[in-house]
């Protein structure tokens, strides 16, 4: 009963929203690649060379730095820098180094499951919903995702990896339970546990999305997400984007459900139902996740959305919202182009891109 009345509601939303927004598509235009990405993309490597002696510490104001030999890079600068971590050049040595690593680590929540490649590679489905063939590592990365550690690896990335983002982790494998005390952050790098999990999630991050780069989609998917208990805050700074005509940002990855195939939710009917249209952005997931009955869609982390429409059941005590993203056109960037035709083994991409229209000037939130 939930889900339809969350259906035909949204249906509705959709409709006065199209009526209400003559702008059929939002874009970015190309973007300079940031010292942030290319400091990502440092440490990523890093993290893959077997020989590393990387470690992650914390300064005193709680910030979190990346450390090896002479180098030295403030993770959480970058994160807050607003990084497009689809910038970040992932090679196929890259992805042939996360393979291996995913079979080593030692941290035990982000152990893959076990799938047999060659049955991704062969099924149908796959050539149905016109995939371009992943690298088993970004299978892998999706996979991991898909399990029940999202939530942390979007918390971590929201809170640009301060302590604050690892309350959990710390309480059950650390045993300290004020991540704001100066002990956690003067000890944190001689725990190998944490140490392991800074890694797995920083590279799941950038493999993942490399992985959803791929994948192609079909115009206008339209996606549903519910939330159970969206805080009124974030409720609160959603409808003023609208009221301002500003556009938000999603820190970590959106996770949102097939609008036209998923038939039931299991969680409710929730106190938030957003709509997505005009989709190029969320990508289908069920070849590589670990729960493909919920025909998830999933959005990489860093896409803007456009608010069209609000409404709120007062019946229901729920939220309504219909979102449009912004078209990320601009990920392939010139300095891109120049490090692709200069690398023999860089992962082959396939991205036509079509010319750009009129760019809107949005501020963001």
């Amino acid at each position: 009963m939930g889900l339809s009345r969350n259906k035909v509601v949204l249906s509705v939303l959709e409709k006065m929203a199209r009526e209400k927004d003559e702008q059929l598509s939002v874009f970015h235009g190309p973007m300079p690649l940031k010292d942030s990405e290319k400091n990502l993309q440092k440490v990523m490597r890093e993290i893959l060379n077997k020989d590393s002696k990387i470690i992650f510490d914390f300064d005193s104001k709680g910030e979190l730095y990346a450390k090896w030999g002479e180098n030295s890079v403030n993770i959480t600068a970058s994160l807050a820098d607003n990084p497009s971590f689809n910038h970040i050049q992932v090679r196929q040595e890259d992805l042939d180094n996360y393979v291996n690593y995913t079979k080593n680590t030692e941290y035990w929540a982000f152990k893959p499951s076990s799938f047999d490649a060659k049955e991704y590679a062969s099924d149908k489905r796959e050539e149905a919903l016109n995939h371009k063939e992943l690298h088993l590592g970004e299978k892998i990365a999706i996979n991991m995702y898909t399990k029940d550690y999202s939530w942390e690896v979007n918390e971590w990335l929201r809170e640009n990896g301060k302590p604050v983002a690892l309350k959990s982790f710390i309480e059950n494998y650390l045993g300290l339970l004020d991540v704001s005390t100066d002990k956690f952050q003067k000890l944190a790098k001689n725990f190998p546990k944490f140490q392991t999990h800074i890694k797995d999630m920083l590279l799941l991050t950038i493999i993942a999305t490399s992985g959803l780069d791929k994948i192609k989609t079909k115009e206008n998917l339209k996606a549903l997400r519910i939330d159970i208990n969206l805080p009124q805050a974030v409720v609160d700074k959603i409808k003023s984007s609208l009221d301002a005509n500003q556009l938000s940002r999603e820190a970590g990855f959106y996770s949102a459900t097939s609008f036209e195939e998923k038939q039931e939710f299991s969680r409710g009917g929730g106190n938030s139902c957003t709509l997505i249209i005009d989709n190029y952005e969320s990508k289908p997931v069920k070849l590589y996740s670990a729960n493909p009955d919920e025909q998830e869609v999933l959005t990489k982390p860093g896409v803007k959305y456009l608010t069209l429409f609000h409404y709120k059941d007062k019946e229901q005590n729920k939220d309504y919202f219909v979102k449009r993203p912004v078209r990320s056109l601009g990920f392939y960037t010139v300095e891109k182009r120049q490090v692709e035709s200069s690398l023999k083994d860089t992962t082959e991409y396939a991205h036509d891109l079509p010319p750009l229209p009129p760019l809107p000037n949005f501020p963001i939130m």
